[in-house]
């Protein structure tokens, strides 16, 4: 059972981190656009 967590927390946070990623991708793009008020939502 632990190790069925421990798979479960490592693909989460793997999740969320490319999803931090992508996010500040956006932002970026957004914010060289001019859409700043979009880059930091």
């Amino acid at each position: 059972m632990a190790e069925k967590m421990e798979k479960n927390l490592a693909y989460v946070f793997m999740a969320e981190s490319k999803a931090a990623v992508r996010k500040e991708a956006f932002a970026r793009m957004a914010n060289g656009e001019g859409y700043s008020g979009i880059a930091f939502v």
